[in-house]
C-alpha cells in the first residue's frame, strides 16, 4: 500500500515536473523581440521655383519638408510578430508635436496621364520568426508660411521616434534620431548636409 502511494506520488510530481518544464521553454523558446534598424534617415526641405521644386537656402524659402528612411526589422523570436498603427513621431523632448503615417515605397503605383503616383500606407506587418523584413518609407507636408494654419511644429521638433503596436495591442516606442531643425540651415552651411 505504502509503495503504491509512493509510486502515485512520484507519478504526479513528475507530471507536474513535465508541465513545469515544457512551459518554461515553450516560453524560453517564444522570447526574442522586434530589433529595429533604421540604415538611412534623410530630411529635405524644398521650395517651388518656376513650377519645380528645389531644395530651399534658408527657412524662409521653405515650403515642404520631407524624409525617407531605410529600415530593417528583425524578429529575433520563434514566433510571427506583428507590427501595426505605425506611425512617425515628432517630438520636443516628450512632447508629441506631429505623426505622420509613413508610406512604403514598394508600394508605387504609378498614376496615368495627370494623376500623380500612389503609394499605400506602411501600417500593418507580419514579420515570421527569425527573419528580416527591408524597405524604405517616406512621407512629408506642406510648409506655407503664408497659412495661419502653417505646421511650425517642424522648427521645434528635436526627436524623431517610431511608434506601433505590438501582437499584444502594447503600444512600442524607438527613437530613430536626433534632430535640431531650429538650426538646419546653419548647420546645412556649415557641415555641407544634415542628413544621416
Amino acid at each position: 500500500m505504502e509503495t503504491e502511494i509512493t509510486a502515485a506520488l512520484i507519478g504526479v510530481g513528475a507530471t507536474v515536473a513535465g508541465t513545469i518544464l515544457g512551459w518554461v521553454l515553450n516560453n524560453l523558446s517564444n522570447r526574442g523581440k522586434l530589433d529595429i534598424y533604421f540604415s538611412a534617415w534623410k530630411d529635405k526641405f524644398q521650395k517651388l521655383d518656376r513650377g519645380v521644386m528645389t531644395f530651399a537656402e534658408t527657412r524662409e524659402q521653405a515650403t515642404y519638408y520631407g524624409y525617407t528612411c531605410s529600415i530593417d526589422i528583425y524578429n529575433s523570436s520563434n514566433e510571427t510578430r506583428i507590427m501595426r498603427d505605425i506611425q512617425i513621431v515628432f517630438c520636443s523632448d516628450r512632447t508629441v508635436l506631429h505623426t505622420f503615417s509613413p508610406l512604403d515605397d514598394s508600394t508605387l503605383t504609378q498614376g496615368v496621364g495627370m494623376s500623380a503616383a500612389h503609394y499605400d500606407k506602411f501600417s500593418v506587418l507580419n514579420i515570421p520568426p527569425k527573419s528580416v523584413f527591408s524597405t524604405q518609407i517616406h512621407n512629408g507636408i506642406g510648409l506655407n508660411s503664408q497659412n495661419n494654419d502653417a505646421p511650425d511644429f517642424i522648427w521645434e521638433t528635436n526627436n524623431i521616434l517610431i511608434r506601433y503596436k505590438n501582437e499584444k495591442n502594447k503600444t512600442k516606442t524607438q527613437k530613430i534620431k536626433n534632430v535640431n531643425f531650429k538650426d538646419y540651415f546653419n548647420s546645412r552651411n556649415i557641415e555641407g548636409d544634415n542628413n544621416g
